[in-house]
């Protein structure tokens, strides 16, 4: 941190606050004083092992806005560099924000790696009061005088959170704890069915009613077309290696055997395998038409991975159709991913350019296996032409460390698929319909 830095001054009483003034002799070991900085000029850390997704972000922006800064930043003055503080860093600077409060200290670059490898870890430690945490949430429910000021964004934002901390105390106090949050809410009444609004309201506050996902949940978005982020803790990292053809000799135990949606019904004994629908919409509109069932059924069905719904973006049709489509193939992925399913994303795009920027960009980069459907385009040189470009796009952009070309086992696109983009590996998968008709072939010949 070369730039010069503004000393913290107290705004209210120094008889108060007298003790917050006394500064530690250089030379100690330990915080010294606290200064507001320009956050672009502090370095982060190379040895910084915490992950901040971009929900986590956001979150700790509104919560910024809606309470002011409780917490500082880290400093070693020693080595000139960030020691705690890094999503907080990386907030301000996206919100633009000026200075940050940053507490300065001198560490050895020994101490300094062990604060960096115990500062959370040590926090973990403390044991929860699950009794006193619940009544301290139901409190937050019950009174957000304290939101009245914010943004419309950030208090949807905050209140989204509290709603996700229900319950929580209790799975904290047990070890059941999730990373994730199900968007759930109550099922409620019909005013209607009932012959009074007072014996509504004693329904509609009955802790008894029915919990179900939250079909109109709008998850954490950081890109301009509101399309959900992927939690990258649950992307899979694994490569499919075969393809469930209903084979009799097949080894459903594989845990990496891919499974054609429109194949239904599935072997009993199947172990994983990752679950497809490179098909016809019509066989997976189920997924987006009953959400909340289908979460149920895939969770019930054990999948080690679920691809993403591959909603059609045919090039003839409008715009937002196909902004609709990548919009709730992802939300869709969203869900499940909070559900606790891995999911493995597709690369999508249309004939348009911009269809790179609201179908690739918006998915993580540094993915550790993306999927691609391959067709039989019957040797159409446009079509395989804007293939290799969407593949060239993909690896630019995204910059995934494999790529499932989902047909590219098939005879016919085999042969157009000789000279791939450079820059990832490359795993080529038969279709379904592909692997059928080999195994037909085998049978009448």
């Amino acid at each position: 941190m070369s730039c010069g830095y503004a000393h913290f001054s107290f705004q209210n009483s120094s008889e108060d606050l007298r003790v917050a003034k006394k500064k530690k002799s250089s030379n100690e070991s330990g915080i010294r004083e606290l200064v507001w900085v320009d956050p672009k000029t502090i370095d982060d850390n190379p040895l910084n092992w915490r992950k901040h997704p971009a929900r986590q972000k956001q979150a700790i922006s509104a919560s910024i806005k809606a309470n002011g800064w409780a917490g500082t930043l880290i400093f070693n003055e020693t080595t000139g560099r960030l020691v705690d503080g890094h999503a907080r860093k990386d907030v301000a600077i996206r919100d633009g924000t000026d200075a940050v409060p940053v507490l300065l200290g001198n560490w050895t670059e020994e101490q300094e790696k062990h604060l960096l490898a115990t500062l959370d870890p040590l926090g973990a430690m403390a044991e929860t009061d699950a009794a006193a945490l619940q009544s301290l949430t139901d409190s937050l429910k019950e009174d957000e005088e304290h939101l009245k000021d914010v943004e419309k964004e950030e208090k949807e934002i905050l209140t989204d959170l509290t709603k996700q901390l229900e319950g929580y105390a209790h799975d904290v106090s047990t070890g059941a704890q999730k990373k994730t949050f199900l968007p759930k809410q109550r099922v409620v009444p019909d005013v209607d069915d009932y012959e009074s609004i007072e014996e509504w309201e004693l329904m509609r506050d009955d802790d008894a009613l029915e919990v179900v996902i939250n079909e109109d949940s709008i998850f954490f978005s950081t890109n301009d077309w509101g399309i959900p982020d992927l939690i990258p803790e649950l992307l899979y990292d694994g490569c499919p290696d075969a393809i469930w053809g209903r084979e009799p000799d097949f080894d459903v135990s594989n845990p990496h055997a891919w499974y054609c949606q429109s194949a239904r019904p599935f072997p009993a004994e199947r172990e994983g395998g990752i679950l497809g629908f490179y098909t016809d919409d019509r066989r997976f509109e189920v997924t987006w038409n009953r959400k909340s069932g289908y979460t149920d059924r895939l969770l019930e069905e054990k999948w080690a991975a679920v691809c993403a719904p591959d909603f059609s973006i045919l090039w003839e049709w409008p715009r937002a159709v196909k902004i609709y489509n990548i919009y709730r193939s992802r939300w869709l992925q969203r869900l499940w991913q909070e559900a606790g399913i891995p999911v493995l994303p597709a690369l999508r795009w249309d004939h348009t350019d911009e269809s790179f920027d609201y179908a690739l960009s918006t998915l993580p980069e540094g993915m550790a296996v993306a999927t691609v459907q391959c067709r039989n385009y019957n040797k159409d040189k446009r079509t395989w032409k804007r293939f290799m470009e969407g593949l060239e796009e993909s690896i630019s952009r995204l910059g995934p460390e494999t790529i499932l070309i989902y047909g590219g086992g098939n005879e016919d696109n085999s042969r157009y698929l000789k000279k791939l983009p450079s820059g990832t590996n490359y795993v080529l998968l038969d279709s379904y319909v592909g692997t059928r008709r080999k195994k037909m072939r085998k049978t009448f010949t």
